[in-house]
């Protein structure tokens, strides 16, 4: 085995605060089609300073990108060594360490606020946003809600109701659907989404929620992941047919409860999304806006001009 991995999986074991879509066992999991693999840094004989990387091969190119359901990686620092002058010199050494490839483009999970020394190393950066909502107070996140989808919550039809046990490929045929409304391909497979499901179960780290009515129709359907501190919709979709329903609505509802009732955690993350009328939901549910950083660079000569001429 790998030793940097090997080291990697019991640090894992061992931070409160990493991640979830930083270790290793979720690694494992949604790497489909390449290979992750991590650099370390060690002060003292302590690993202080980690970053994952996911490698895939198209053509002849070698490239650093995000797995499915994987929407944060980048590089993760103990907090005891989270200061300004102990990260500027320790992302330097985690970034000399990585792999040469063609083109390296990441999501940095918004616990790291600092990319400057990634920019001295010549890559770019765009700011993303994601929309978080505390959870400390359950009655004070409800009253931020805007008053039109609170009623459309209280209002909804009796027989509908929140469900666990519908199969993992119902899941799937109505994420299907709702993407195929907007044109857009669903990006894996069912036998990705099967094995992703399993483990999160496995893991008791995630669970997929589905609502449905007297007909036994899903209406809406949400999976939701969670480490320590925050819970994440991973995937969320509708019935394009039943979406009148507002079940969208009552199901994000009815997860910030579970977050909150069920797993004693105070923050739950929508895991992003720039487009202008997802982000009005978001912000209508009360959430936060927080950014983080796309930061990518290409090595390649060859892929600098294809992107040139595509551009």
């Amino acid at each position: 085995m790998n030793s940097a991995k090997a080291t990697y999986r019991t640090f894992c074991q061992q931070q409160k605060d990493l991640p979830i879509f930083s270790q290793a066992w979720y690694l494992d999991t949604v790497c489909d089609g390449g290979t992750w693999d991590v650099v370390l840094v060690e002060r003292g004989g302590k690993i202080v300073a980690t970053m994952p990387y996911f490698v895939k091969r198209k053509a002849i190119f070698d490239y650093i990108t995000q797995p499915h359901l994987c929407k944060w990686l980048g590089p993760y620092i103990i907090p005891e060594f989270r200061r300004l002058k102990q990260e500027q010199k320790l992302l330097p050494e985690l970034i000399a360490q990585l792999p040469k490839v063609a083109v390296f483009n990441q999501n940095f999970h918004y616990q790291l606020e600092n990319w400057m020394p990634f920019m001295w190393a010549d890559f770019q950066q765009t700011t993303y946003y994601t929309y978080v909502i505390d959870l400390s107070n359950l009655e004070k996140a409800y009253q931020n809600i805007d008053g039109n989808y609170r009623r459309s919550i209280q209002q909804l039809p009796e027989s509908l109701k929140i469900v666990h046990d519908r199969s993992i490929q119902e899941f799937y045929e109505v994420s299907k659907m709702s993407l195929e409304r907007k044109s857009v391909a669903f990006p894996f497979s069912l036998a990705f989404l099967k094995k992703f499901d399993e483990v999160m179960q496995k893991q008791d780290q995630g669970k997929p929620f589905f609502v449905v009515d007297e007909k036994d129709q899903i209406h809406s359907a949400t999976y939701l992941v969670w480490d320590q501190d925050t819970a994440y919709t991973v995937m969320s979709s509708d019935d394009p047919k039943l979406r009148k329903s507002n079940s969208g609505l009552f199901l994000t509802w009815e997860t910030m409860k579970f977050t909150k009732e069920v797993l004693g955690i105070n923050q739950y993350d929508f895991v992003g999304s720039m487009l202008p009328e997802v982000q009005t939901v978001r912000r209508k549910f009360g959430a936060r806006q927080v950014p983080y950083f796309n930061v990518r660079r290409t090595d390649s000569f060859l892929m600098r001009i294809i992107r040139i001429m595509k551009a």
